[in-house]
């Protein structure tokens, strides 16, 4: 994460301390294996978990789509108060679309996994849902009408709503009960991970995508100035004969953002086919023991 902050913003990729935080971190990493291989299960993610389809394929799952949102809905507001100039407080208002059907869809998807059993298909939909949406906001622009601007957050929200939860009932109908605790806290580990390294990426592809993009629409214009003004206060900085290039080159970087949540969505599409097909309405009941059993019959002969 380190790596990527500092190249997104202050080094190239053929920079000395790029290379060096890049070295570091594989060295770092395969010291790590090796510790959680020789703690075995006192590992902090005990790596024989991993071999479970079930197990690994909803880390996958609840990774990208925990990313993929906290990528997606960051971009959001950037693009209200940068693009549109809307005030903070417009542009939460303006993101409701995206939020409230997060909400509903969640709630609906637990009612699907209860009428037809299986949790898959609703991860499948949700996949599908904010896969397309990411890929609709990415052709925002600054003149995107509003009913647009609208749709296709209902689009991203929806798919959420349905996909977020799915990992968790797979791994907790998969799991044995006293497992459950070690498999869920490295499905939270996993999902924050990816969340991090996912924002790591968003602003890295947002950065270099303005660098590339300003000189092009903007040429007068520095984009150090732009970047360091931030999204409420560049529009103080630039000419008003270059605003509007300004502007075309800042929609057009969100834009490719939401390229990787659109990549998020397919990935997700694949890894959610793995995390099993177990009926959650099948419910064993408990096999009573042997002991009370025959005190009953003792009981019902005397």
């Amino acid at each position: 994460m380190l790596l990527l902050a500092v190249q997104g913003n202050e080094d190239q990729w053929d920079s000395a301390t790029i290379i060096g935080l890049f070295c570091g971190s594989g060295v770092t990493f395969l010291l790590w294996v090796a510790w959680s291989l020789r703690k075995g299960d006192k590992a902090l993610i005990p790596l024989a978990w991993l071999k479970q389809r079930v197990m690994w394929n909803s880390c996958i799952t609840f990774g990208l789509t925990m990313g993929s949102l906290l990528t997606t809905s960051y971009f959001l507001p950037v693009y209200f108060q940068g693009v549109l100039g809307t005030t903070p407080l417009l542009s939460g208002v303006q993101a409701l679309p995206n939020i409230i059907p997060q909400l509903l869809m969640g709630m609906l998807g637990g009612g699907l996994v209860s009428k037809i059993g299986y949790y898959i298909p609703s991860s499948l939909l949700g996949a599908a849902l904010f896969s397309i949406g990411a890929g609709l906001i990415s052709t925002y622009s600054p003149t995107t009408p509003l009913a647009r601007r609208i749709g296709f957050q209902v689009i991203l929200g929806s798919g959420y709503g349905f996909a977020l939860e799915m990992p968790i009932l797979a791994v907790q109908n998969s799991i044995q009960l006293h497992q459950l605790p070690v498999a869920m806290g490295i499905l939270m580990f996993c999902s924050q991970l990816s969340g991090s390294l996912l924002v790591s990426f968003r602003n890295t592809i947002f950065y270099n995508s303005f660098r590339t993009l300003l000189p092009k629409y903007a040429p007068s214009v520095d984009p150090a100035i732009v970047v360091a003004a931030g999204a409420t206060q560049f529009r103080d900085t630039v000419p008003p004969s270059a605003l509007h290039n300004v502007l075309i080159a800042y929609a057009k970087s969100v834009d490719r953002v939401y390229y990787l949540g659109v990549g998020c969505g397919v990935a997700t599409f694949v890894s959610a086919w793995g995390m099993g097909w177990k009926d959650v309405r099948k419910t064993k009941k408990p096999e009573a023991p042997k002991a009370e059993i025959s005190q009953m019959q003792e009981s019902q002969s005397s």
